[in-house]
């Protein structure tokens, strides 16, 4: 289905009518975007255009969420492809949960992978602000102290965001590939953060330099899936990276970053690219998106995390 044609002419309808229309063409292709990998993953029983529903009852990205669903049952009324009856359905559950405002955690974690790829739409700048307020309200720390730092960055240094991107590459593959979740519109680099005499008080053991970095490690891990939860349950998706070959060097384009070990966890935040393959920044080369959540064994997808039993025990020790 042509969704670019369905998007204009929505949009040109919604023009005459009120000042939503601004918007109304990125709220849109979040919809139709979220309605296609329904379609592409059937096994999911609609969990995009569930979240997508959430994200609009939170009102995130709409002002008022009747131009919203207006603008959403508009796309009903103009799809004709087949399976009609599946998007009409998609869409019905999308506008329910909008009116309704339930819950959605179930859908959130369900929803939540690992982002490889994003499109070019950027997300508000105010919704970062408000999860990295969310982040330091909320989110646990030990002693509160907080021993990492978070540098957050979009593309206003283009050169900077590439150089990072070309420290991820994979060395063991030929010709090299690269993490291109780092392209993200919004990037965050975590590194560790020098704390002060008067910070480390009476914790002496923050001194030594192997407990502080495990402690420090432990707090980005969690910080980092606060937000990457943050996030989701705002619509917008997350891709992880710790593949940083350059850290040693590129630690130096950043005056307040700790400078002996560098950014060790890059989060990169937007919305998810249905697109099968990108443009290498490095190279000029259009390159395949890696997705290593499943792979082929004699064509049987399968999965590299281990079983339950193996990592998570209940009272063994008795």
């Amino acid at each position: 289905m042509d969704w670019n044609h369905i998007i204009n002419t929505v949009v040109g309808s919604l023009t005459k009518k009120n000042s939503y229309a601004e918007k109304c063409s990125r709220d849109l292709r979040l919809v139709t975007d979220a309605i296609q990998q329904d379609l592409d993953n059937p096994m999911l029983n609609g969990a995009f255009t569930r979240r997508a529903g959430y994200s609009f009852a939170n009102a995130v990205f709409a002002d008022g969420t009747g131009n919203t669903v207006e603008a959403i049952k508009a796309i009903r009324s103009l799809y004709r492809d087949k399976p009609a009856s599946k998007v009409i359905e998609l869409i019905d559950n999308m506008i329910d949960i909008i009116e309704s405002e339930n819950n959605f955690w179930d859908t959130v974690i369900k929803t939540r992978q690992q982002t490889f790829l994003f499109n070019e739409i950027i997300p508000d700048k105010s919704v970062i602000d408000k999860i990295l307020w969310e982040l330091h309200e909320h989110s646990p720390s030990k002693q509160r102290k907080t021993p990492y730092r978070i540098d957050v960055l979009d593309w206003t240094n283009q050169q900077l965001r590439r150089d990072i991107y070309a420290g991820t590459y994979t060395p063991d593959e030929s010709p090299d590939r690269f993490n291109s979740q780092t392209l993200a519109p919004y990037l965050l680099v975590f590194s560790k953060r020098n704390l002060s005499v008067e910070e480390i008080g009476l914790n002496d053991e923050l001194n030594d330099w192997i407990h502080f970095h495990n402690v420090a490690w432990n707090e980005i891990g969690m910080a980092s899936m606060f937000i990457a939860l943050s996030a989701l349950s705002k619509g917008i998706d997350h891709g992880f990276c710790a593949c940083i070959r350059n850290a040693k060097t590129i630690c130096k384009e950043f005056p307040n970053m700790e400078q002996k070990d560098g950014p060790l966890l890059y989060l990169g935040l937007g919305y998810r690219s249905t697109d099968k393959t990108y443009t290498c920044p490095i190279n000029g080369t259009l390159e395949p998106v890696f997705n290593k959540n499943f792979e082929e064994q004699d064509g049987v997808p399968y999965d590299r995390k281990p079983p339950f039993q193996k990592y998570i025990g209940f009272n063994e020790y008795k």
